[in-house]
């Protein structure tokens, strides 16, 4: 069997829904499953979602208690990606498994790229496939290492011993990896995928295809254009498109990240971004009318597509002591495995805030 999965809070089922939707027009023969990682339980969503829910207490993760402490939402979100795939493979007999973040929109068949998967074990797409220039422009060869070298919103994995035996390493290090905090190298799974792949060179197949992952970081330097309703590159029809950053009430605006596109190709893509948008509204709409609640807290965009109906993020507090875990609390709680002497270190963060902050006002007086 193969799977098709993503990862998400409440507040981006309708994300999930548009994404499977649009996988169902261009794919047969999978089966395709949400790890809702806030849900309390299945009965509390709707039966005819276009998904198979799984609740994350259903994964046998190690130290998922302390993890749920520690990490926000979107580190989370990332961090049990591989125990995610390596429960589909054990559980659900999945012979290869895709990922893909929920806001990805499928426009074709992945047959390609499962063929792939027949030669070998895992896969990722790049973030770029051709140098940059050195033009001065943003995001330049720095930037995007800091970020890694592949981007995680799309993975394959086909079962095999030595699958389960990387997703195993993967798991070990996400537990104290997956960080969103580039001052300490990390950026979440993305910064240790090239390391896996260099410790499994032998089982690895780099898609290289322009038609796959498209996005902010690599459309500039891939010829795209619109013919027949559908979007091509090179002859070929584009496979999906990855619209992260996209905010569907500014439809007109690809995403908030730094970007290379020029007004020419952004043109290009207007019409599959106005179709994305109202594919969100309508998706989020009818969460609405099923009283389908999203959480608040969430690090991600912080939205929820049903503001009327709203819960707190099933992990926004701290279990003992019911303080909200902003993201400062949460890496003391990982040094420490305690909030104990927390709040000390904010009021002397806030006093010396506060001594700046005069000390600036009087010098400007002066």
């Amino acid at each position: 069997m193969i799977a098709f999965c993503t990862v998400i809070t409440m507040d981006y089922m309708d994300q999930a829904a548009v994404l499977f939707q649009s996988l169902a027009k261009h794919q047969q023969d999978y089966q395709g499953f949400a790890l809702v990682i806030d849900a309390d339980s299945v009965s509390d969503l709707p039966a005819d979602l276009p998904y198979t829910v799984i609740l994350l207490e259903e994964l046998d993760i190690h130290n998922l208690d302390q993890m749920v402490i520690y990490y926000n939402a979107f580190e989370l979100c990332n961090a049990v990606r591989p125990s995610w795939i390596k429960h589909l493979m054990l559980h659900y007999n999945s012979s290869k498994v895709i990922y893909l973040d929920s806001d990805i929109y499928v426009t074709s068949s992945f047959d390609e790229a499962l063929s792939l998967l027949d030669t070998c074990l895992f896969s990722f797409t790049p973030h770029i496939t051709k140098p940059l220039p050195l033009d001065g422009q943003q995001p330049d060869d720095l930037q995007l290492l800091q970020v890694g070298l592949y981007n995680s919103g799309f993975w394959m994995f086909r079962q095999h011993e030595r699958s389960l035996e990387m997703l195993d390493w993967l798991i070990s290090r996400f537990e104290i990896y997956c960080f969103d905090d580039l001052s300490r190298r990390m950026f979440c799974d993305q910064k240790l995928l090239p390391m896996l792949v260099h410790h499994y060179a032998e089982d690895f197949r780099r898609l290289d295809a322009p038609q796959y992952n498209i996005a902010h970081w690599n459309m500039f330097q891939r010829e795209l254009y619109r013919e027949d309703g559908r979007y091509w590159v090179d002859g070929k029809p584009v496979v999906f498109v990855h619209l992260s950053g996209f905010k569907p009430e500014q439809p007109e605006v690809l995403t908030h990240h730094l970007h290379r596109m020029s007004p020419e190709l952004l043109e290009v893509i207007q019409p599959l971004l106005q179709e994305y948008a109202s594919l969100l509204t309508r998706a989020a709409a009818v969460l609405q009318e099923k009283s389908v609640p999203g959480p608040r807290g969430s690090k991600r965009l912080g939205r929820s597509p049903i503001p009327e109906v709203t819960r707190e993020y099933k992990y926004l507090r701290e279990p003992r002591t019911g303080w909200i875990l902003t993201d400062f609390r949460r890496r003391y709680y990982f040094q420490h495995r305690s909030l104990e002497g927390v709040k000390r270190l904010e009021r002397r963060a806030w006093l010396k805030k506060a001594i700046k902050r005069a000390l600036t006002g009087w010098i400007i007086r002066r």
